[in-house]
């Protein structure tokens, strides 16, 4: 399909006679969109595209647009990357307005009365919507293919509608607000909401909430058309919530649509905001500057300093008290003494006797103590702490009689304690143990048997059995 031949005033762009408006959402059936991006074959950069839909392409649900060859360019709309998004402007009774020399608020429309001389960007009587507002009365607007475009104060003035106009009737795409709710959609009230549906019947609208994505039904008299002002600081509302730059929070991503990709990967995640002029409107960043996303402020839980401070701490995974392994930097600086792989003990996990974030240990007997990187430790389970005990129990008992683990004699006294442990009771080694197996004659009818050593345990040592020649001799 060929571009479409617009005129562009500062604000709407008018297609055909038909006006559209620049909206910060993804495309759907019946907006135009404006390619912002070159690279593309048969796509013009500037030119204006109706969105279609895929489905008599072989492309269902997918929404796109016919470049000047023809061909369907099935890749999803994705606002504010490629392309920006225009929805048709409803047919409103003429709107009044006053000049009114004042500082502007977000979402307030202003006209250029006083262009500064050099100024390129936008002409004397020109229109915008208000963006961002500074302190000192100056304000952004979307002008140049730019939406952070500075207008000083002494260059304007603020239109006020002198009494609203309405439409003859709201329809799809267009906003309202909620004002009469029933009863079993009160929670509703003064929400602004997206026309969806229009039945044309006695309950004919569906409104999509701005604020949450919720949908309901309304009868025509709940809802009124909202003003240009109520329906940007809604969508503020959204982007920004109570956040302000330099605030904290973790992705909850209870809003999908409220995350960028990078985001949606992060949930659970805490991070620092700022603020940012798009689509989507909290900057996301992690410990040392990394990037967590883009997000709304509906994405996202508010958390304090400290919260965030102990969320992102790595030293926050310990306790004192706990053991854990050292895995890296044995014998090193601040770790003199201490062995990679062995088991200590956590003192203090966020000891201030350090210029950098590390966790005192000490050894699990004796004195002294090390200061160690979080991620040169480990924690070591219940159970293998338990395990390690048992060892350490086990080789203690063996070296109370000057052995090794398992080094089963000649002569030893033996009890099976496998499955057949009542059958085969009590027996005599009757050689040293090779191939980790021991010969074992049972004083029962059981015989002889090669045993592992995990099924059989030393009840008396050999030199210790006054049963035999060899001990009373000694």
């Amino acid at each position: 399909m060929a571009k479409l031949n617009v005129v562009i005033p500062s604000v709407d762009v008018e297609i055909d006679g038909v006006k559209y408006r620049k909206v910060d959402r993804d495309a759907k059936t019946g907006d135009v969109v404006r390619i912002i991006e070159d690279g593309y074959i048969c796509v013009e950069k500037g030119a204006f595209y109706p969105v279609e839909d895929g489905s008599k392409y072989g492309h269902p649900g997918v929404l796109s647009i016919v470049d000047s060859s023809g061909t369907f360019r099935w890749g999803k709309l994705s606002e504010g990357e490629d392309w920006e998004v225009y929805e048709k402007v409803a047919e409103l009774a003429a709107q009044q307005y006053r000049e009114v020399k004042r500082r502007a608020e977000v979402g307030e429309r202003i006209r250029i009365v006083d262009v500064y001389e050099f100024e390129d960007g936008y002409a004397q009587g020109d229109e915008f919507i208000v963006n961002t507002t500074f302190g000192d009365g100056d304000v952004c607007v979307t002008a140049g293919g730019r939406n952070d475009k500075l207008v000083v104060l002494s260059e304007y003035v603020v239109l006020e509608p002198i009494e609203p106009a309405q439409p003859k009737r709201l329809t799809v795409g267009d906003y309202a607000k909620v004002i009469n709710p029933r009863p079993t959609r009160y929670h509703r009230f003064d929400h602004i909401v997206e026309i969806t549906h229009d039945e044309h019947d006695y309950q004919p609208y569906e409104g999509r909430s701005v604020s949450d994505g919720g949908s309901n039904w309304y009868y025509e008299d709940e809802l009124i058309r909202a003003t240009e002002a109520e329906v940007a600081a809604a969508k503020q509302a959204v982007k920004y919530g109570d956040f302000n730059n330099g605030d904290y929070a973790q992705i909850v991503g209870d809003d999908q649509d409220g995350l960028n990709n990078t985001a949606s990967k992060n949930i659970g995640k805490f991070a620092k905001v700022s603020r940012v002029n798009g689509f989507r409107g909290l900057q996301l960043h992690g410990p040392n500057g990394v990037w967590l996303g883009i997000a709304n402020a509906s994405a996202l839980r508010k958390v304090t300093e400290e919260e965030y401070e102990t969320a992102t701490d790595p030293r926050s995974k310990f306790a004192k008290g706990d053991k854990v392994r050292l895995i890296s930097g044995g014998q090193g600086t601040g770790l003199f003494g201490f062995n990679n792989g062995s088991i200590y003990v956590v003192d203090d996990p966020k000891t201030l006797n350090w210029n950098s974030k590390r966790v005192r240990i000490k050894h699990v007997v004796g004195s002294g103590g090390g200061y160690a990187k979080p991620e040169q430790l480990e924690k070591v389970s219940a159970e293998e702490i338990a395990e390690i005990e048992r060892k350490q129990a086990e080789e203690a008992k063996w070296a109370a009689i000057g052995r090794k683990v398992n080094e089963y004699k000649r002569g030893d006294v033996v009890k099976c304690i496998g499955l057949a442990a009542e059958t085969a009771g009590y027996g005599e080694v009757l050689a040293d143990p090779t191939a980790k197996r021991v010969q074992v004659r049972y004083y029962n009818h059981f015989g002889i048997c090669a045993e592992p050593f995990n099924i059989i345990t030393l009840i008396t040592p050999v030199e210790q059995r006054f049963d035999r020649e060899e001990k009373a001799a000694a």
